[in-house]
């Protein structure tokens, strides 16, 4: 063995001691943000206004935050280690189920998705849940972690806007009239009724997506008065009743009366108007008036014959007179009658 020189072992001692030294006054590591953290997270857990759930591999719930218990009104102490698909709506069974298994297999990260949970009093509510596995180093599971969001108010109100719209649909497809939906800014056609294309001989699929000012889907025979016509709709929000003169597919044209008002579709102004055919209408109007001047013409020449006949006789009942002879006509004097000797 080499026998180290003690000026060498010297200066390595001290190099030594000047590393311990080192060491010695570094800080040493602490956990104080680590603690913190978790403190934080905890506090994030119980206090958060969502629903958060731990659960097991399994899905039993090992821990829930007091939002959850309170969605469902029943303590924290009572939902641990319930299996949750007793608190779930039978319909959604299956679907949980398969995102849990799809998780633990791995097939998934995680999910989001809508379900019903059963409430403690047995009503139903519908919550968006958010869950995903945890994991040990070695990629054991560990546990789930579950957030969940009451939409119950959310679900409402669209289950009530679709209804509406259904309604609507409904309504809007069983009038006999033409009832079309056009987007001002460019009169393109947003939706058109069966009455549309009874009426026009234009299907909805032709009309959708196309500018009433084109000329192979226009309907109005002058653009001028359907200028008109958008113009005191834009000023007034609505016009009624207004006579027009429109195409039909192929040729041909027929006076409709229209009423139209503003409506709001997807953040857009549109225009919801229905025509009425009133071709036949105007037809029997124009006769019936034809008829009515033929039937005046003809009692005011029967008025003016009744007049002239009463006037001559009067005439000659007054000549009569003069001669000194008896009236020939028994006739009641009218007050347009000329007096005798006036004749």
């Amino acid at each position: 063995m080499t026998t180290m020189a003690p000026a060498t072992l010297k200066a390595q001692i001290s190099d030594l001691e000047a590393q311990l030294a080192r060491l010695r006054a570094a800080e040493a590591p602490t956990a104080p943000d680590s603690l913190d953290l978790v403190s934080n997270l905890v506090e994030f857990f119980e206090n958060s206004p969502i629903g958060k759930i731990i659960g097991a591999p399994n899905g039993t719930l090992l821990h829930v935050n007091q939002a959850f218990a309170n969605m469902l009104g029943y303590t924290r102490e009572e939902l641990l280690g319930i299996d949750p698909t007793l608190l779930t709506h039978p319909d959604d069974i299956e679907t949980s189920l398969e995102i849990r298994q799809a998780l633990l297999t791995q097939k998934i990260s995680s999910s989001a998705f809508d379900k019903r949970y059963r409430k403690k009093d047995g009503s139903f509510i519908w919550t968006h849940a958010s869950a995903w596995l945890r994991r040990t180093a070695t990629g054991e599971p560990l546990h789930f972690l579950t957030h969940v969001e009451d939409i119950s108010t959310r679900r409402h109100a669209a289950e009530t806007l679709r209804l509406s719209e259904v309604k609507f649909r409904n309504v809007f497809q069983l009038i006999p009239d033409a009832l079309c939906i056009t987007r001002i800014s460019d009169g393109v056609y947003m939706d058109v009724n069966a009455g549309f294309t009874t009426l026009t001989g234009m299907t909805a699929d032709e009309a959708r997506g196309r500018s009433a000012r084109v000329r192979e889907t226009a309907t109005w025979v002058d653009d001028d008065e359907r200028a008109r016509v958008v113009n005191d709709i834009r000023k007034f929000g609505q016009v009624q009743n207004i006579e027009a003169r429109f195409w039909k597919k192929g040729g041909g044209e027929f006076i409709g009366l229209l009423s139209a008002r503003i409506i709001e579709v997807d953040g857009e102004h549109c225009i919801l108007s229905i025509t009425r055919d009133v071709t036949a209408m105007k037809a029997t109007e124009n006769a019936v008036r034809a008829q009515l001047q033929e039937l005046q013409r003809w009692y005011k020449l029967a008025i003016d014959r009744e007049e002239r006949i009463h006037s001559l006789k009067l005439e000659v009942n007054h000549a009569l007179a003069r001669l000194g002879e008896a009236p020939r006509y028994s006739v009641e004097p009218s007050a347009d009658a000329l007096p005798p000797g006036k004749a």
